[in-house]
């Protein structure tokens, strides 16, 4: 395993880590309150337990996380990163607080 990933999973979910099986509909929730917060990250392919199920990364879910961050108001900075089986989510903390979720629509 590698050793990013086995720190992350050993430090347990909390303010600044979360673990998703796969991408949920409470995924852009849970970025936005990062980036509302002081920023973190978060781990798909990791159950709730910590335990690795691991998931197939595609380009298109590497699109479709981007998008979601982009379509925050204002928009989300992230970074995805796949190690292994994982993808690795970072968020960065907003610079204009606080965010939402969705954009409004015009």
């Amino acid at each position: 395993m590698n050793k990013e990933i086995e720190f992350l999973i050993n430090q347990s979910e909390g303010y600044n880590l979360e673990f998703k099986e796969s991408p949920t509909d409470n995924l852009a929730k849970d970025i936005c309150a990062f980036a509302n917060a002081t920023g973190g990250k978060i781990l798909l392919g990791v159950t709730d337990t910590g335990i690795i199920k691991g998931m197939k990364t595609t380009n298109k879910l590497k699109s479709q996380l981007h998008d979601l961050a982009r379509n925050m108001d204002p928009p989300v900075s992230i970074s995805l990163r796949s190690i292994d089986n994982i993808l690795l989510i970072t968020v960065l903390e907003g610079t204009k607080k606080p965010l939402k979720s969705e954009r409004k629509r015009r």
